[in-house]
């Protein structure tokens, strides 16, 4: 509802656009590149249930638990406006 029913995604996060994003915003791009990377060396190393767990955790415990909460003050705002 918020993002829009013309959201396109980037190909390419261009970094000077990275000093403008906010805290929480930089948190979870960072979290999501480290869980990209462990998984990536899961899938390597055939290790699937160790992969569906680092899926599951950043999901879990980073997204859900952490940066949507951090974040509902934002949306709150858009909807408000």
């Amino acid at each position: 509802m918020c993002i829009g029913e013309d959201f396109t995604p980037m190909a390419d996060f261009p970094s000077a656009q990275m000093a403008n994003l906010s805290f929480e915003n930089k948190w979870i791009l960072s979290k999501l590149s480290y869980t990209v990377d462990k998984v990536n060396k899961h899938l390597e190393a055939y290790e699937f249930g160790s992969l569906a767990n680092t899926i599951h955790n950043f999901w879990i415990h980073e997204l859900c638990d952490v940066y949507l909460e951090a974040i509902k003050p934002v949306f709150a705002q858009k909807i408000a406006d």
